[in-house]
């Protein structure tokens, strides 16, 4: 919001009409009924009184000052930057004239122009809190954020408590990851304004980042109880409600996001993401390819449409997709580790093993890399290779217990049965389902037959048997039952 001004010195006019001598309405009086009218609201109004007394005192910074502001909330900012000029060419030290150009500049996205304008207020006048903010807010935009906590630090010292000063520090909180305190900031902030959008709907955001998705869904439905219908709210609304798995309602939220403003790349990006999280993975590569067609640059989209093509069963297009992503962001691990699945899927072991190990290169934690890259070690009988990335991934999810039986396969290949026994036992104790459990007793019947010992090895097939409804299963489970006992006999 433009910083009015007090008009200063007053002019009065006089007009001669039919040799009678009429006084004219004081510039004053104008200027305060202007100030009244922009106050509620009636713009064009407030821009006929300014007019007005533009023409009866022209002379006078503080009416183009105020009139500028008119200009700028109607969006003329030709016309508002030629006021300011015109003022500072009257008063040259006018700091409110030079704070008003700061922020048309920043409506403009004239970011340097902006910074060079509050800069400027500054030198005239050091304590002023709205220049310390809107430099602050750019600064921070910038990726200056020490520069900006200086700004902000000097407000505190002056208006600690003001709406304005807890929403930059809220939005300062937010670019240092720390959104705790950015949930503090805005609620302060809304607090002393409840219907402030830019407070509400930096607590949501905060919230969003702090993974309280319940409480972000109330903020942005606050919000939008303010603002009325608003495609970026709605789709922000939309990824809370899918980290919360109310899947419909997010789909509804895009869907009316994208009808909103069918030129929002990021809407259907996220109408793809609600779509495909819903299982609607055909409904999600039309909205992801709508995202892609508005914005061909997004990493993030290629990905996922990627996943989509390839839970359609569509892996080419799934490649391809996970390529691009690639291209876009070479730093894409998940993008790789998806290529390199294809990959292996389709029995190219080797380019499969790469993409899997530049992975691991860009982000050694990054376990569902690690785990393919230790399986494709292991088909390719790379057994020392496989328990060394193996042994690295249970550091990272000791709960996990597919990483046991992992390595208890490299183990039994190693032909070191005891302590592919152990890792056996270790990963059943963390097995969930009763299939998981089946699976890992038969890896142990398979072991106790590599041992000798066929009845142990018919008990633990028997117990896989017990614990798994799968036919298939079953049914091998039973063949090989069927011979070690018939070898017994």
């Amino acid at each position: 919001m433009l910083r009015a001004r007090l008009i200063g010195a007053v002019c009065v006019a006089v007009i001669l009409c039919t040799a009678v001598m009429v006084s004219a309405e004081p510039a004053e009086e104008v200027f305060h009924r202007a100030s009244e009218a922009e106050r509620t609201g009636n713009l064009e109004e407030a821009l006929e009184l300014f007019n007005r007394a533009a023409e009866l005192d022209p002379g006078n910074s503080a009416i183009l000052n105020n009139r500028a502001i008119i200009y700028a909330r109607k969006k003329d900012f030709v016309q508002a930057l030629r006021d300011l000029e015109q003022a500072l060419r009257l008063n040259p030290n006018d700091a409110a004239a030079y704070l008003n150009r700061g922020l048309v500049y920043q409506e403009q996205g004239k970011i340097e122009a902006a910074l060079e304008n509050f800069n400027r207020t500054l030198e005239i006048d050091r304590e002023n809190v709205q220049a310390l903010l809107n430099r602050a807010a750019l600064r921070m935009k910038a990726g200056a954020l020490a520069e900006s906590l200086v700004d902000l630090n000097r407000v505190l010292s002056l208006d600690p408590t003001s709406v304005r000063t807890y929403i930059v520090a809220g939005n300062l909180d937010l670019a240092q990851n720390a959104p705790d305190k950015a949930v503090k900031d805005f609620g302060n902030a809304v607090r002393l304004d409840p219907k402030n959008v830019e407070a509400v709907r930096g607590r949501a955001e905060a919230y969003l980042l702090k993974g309280d998705f319940e409480r972000a869904v109330q903020d942005f439905t606050q919000t939008l109880s303010i603002t009325g219908p608003n495609s970026d709210l709605l789709s922000s609304r939309c990824s809370a409600l899918v980290r919360i798995g109310r899947l419909e309602d997010a789909i509804q939220d895009c869907d009316e996001a994208v009808k909103l403003d069918p030129a929002r790349a990021d809407a259907f990006y996220k109408l793809g993401i609600a779509r495909a999280a819903a299982g609607y993975d055909r409904e999600a590569v039309e909205a992801l390819t709508t995202a892609i067609e508005l914005d061909g640059g997004q990493s993030k989209y290629f990905y996922n449409r990627g996943v989509a093509f390839n839970n359609l069963g569509q892996s080419e297009n799934a490649l391809r997709d996970f390529g691009k992503a690639i291209e876009l962001d070479p730093k894409n691990v998940d993008a790789m580790n998806n290529h390199g699945g294809i990959l292996w899927a389709r029995g190219d072991l080797k380019p499969a093993m790469e993409d899997f190990q530049k992975a691991i290169t860009i982000d050694p934690r990054h376990l569902p890399a690690l785990k393919n890259l230790a399986a494709v070690c292991l088909a390719l009988n790379l057994t020392d290779r496989t328990i060394s990335l193996l042994e690295l991934a249970v550091k990272l999810a000791p709960k996990d217990g597919e990483l046991f039986v992992g390595l208890g396969d490299a183990y039994l290949a190693k032909k070191q049965y005891d302590k592919a026994q152990s890792l056996y036992k270790k990963s059943l104790e963390k097995a969930v389902t009763r299939d998981e459990k089946s699976q890992i007793l038969a890896r142990t019947g398979l072991t106790w037959e590599r041992l000798g010992n066929p009845s142990k090895a018919v008990q633990a097939y028997e117990r896989a048997l017990d614990a798994t409804e799968d036919v298939e299963h079953r049914q091998r489970l039973t063949r090989i039952i069927t011979e070690l006992k018939s070898r017994r006999r």
